[in-house]
């Protein structure tokens, strides 16, 4: 007898990477990550760009795979999974007209996720996690400055929510420029945003505000909050 319930293929979920950046998420990481290894065993090199294994799918085609999401929440969990650089996306069509979404996994930084801590055997507590998401910026720049507060897995989970959200409603530059990498804190009803300069936090302020407060407002379903943003 076989050790399924059901006699259909089973998706695998890896606990170590669920706790470190939620159950959805690592799902759709490792089934991205389950079509690229398939692509590197079968050798299929219309699959293989710039030295990586990718999976070319339509936000219809995930959801075919995975019917309990909506093809908006499929976006969000990869909107999520883009902004912890744990999944890249790319174009590799043969035309140009074809927009068509390729997807590959950083399982670098997958392993950093869930690395152990020094000196201990068991998976990376999750409020471990919470500094590096402000101290590695995409240019290389603040990787020697100060660490930022930490943060409960709760608060750090729903920001990443957040930063989906937010990339969602703006181009990849700006988002890329102003909120990618950045951290926040919760104390009460007082959301604090650790920006990247003392620039990055006028420009928020002055530009971003009403956007950012909406929707941090939304997902922590707050009415109340307010956000301090600081360099």
């Amino acid at each position: 007898m076989s050790s399924n319930l059901l006699d259909e293929p089973p998706m695998l979920i890896l606990p170590s990477l669920a706790i470190a950046i939620g159950l959805d998420d690592a799902l759709f990481l490792q089934q991205c990550w389950f079509w690229c290894e398939h692509y590197r065993r079968q050798r299929d090199l219309r699959h293989y760009h710039n030295g990586q294994w990718w999976i070319w799918n339509t936000l219809k085609s995930w959801q075919i795979q995975m019917p309990w999401w909506s093809t908006r929440t499929i976006k969000r969990i990869i909107a999520r999974l883009r902004a912890r650089d744990l999944l890249l996306v790319a174009n590799y069509n043969l035309y140009q007209y074809d927009q068509t979404n390729w997807y590959t996994v950083v399982k670098a930084r997958a392993d950093a996720l869930t690395a152990p801590p020094w000196g201990q055997n068991g998976p990376m507590e999750q409020a471990k996690l919470a500094p590096s998401m402000g101290t590695e910026w995409p240019n290389g720049e603040g990787q020697n400055g100060p660490m930022l507060p930490e943060t409960n897995p709760e608060t750090t989970q729903k920001w990443v929510e957040c930063l989906g959200e937010l990339q969602m409603q703006m181009t990849r530059t700006a988002f890329d420029t102003w909120l990618a990498g950045i951290a926040m804190v919760m104390e009460g009803n007082i959301a604090t945003i650790h920006c990247r300069d003392t620039y990055g936090s006028e420009w928020l302020r002055h530009r971003l505000d009403p956007m950012v407060l909406r929707t941090v407002r939304g997902i922590f379903k707050n009415p109340l909050l307010e956000i301090v943003y600081l360099p």
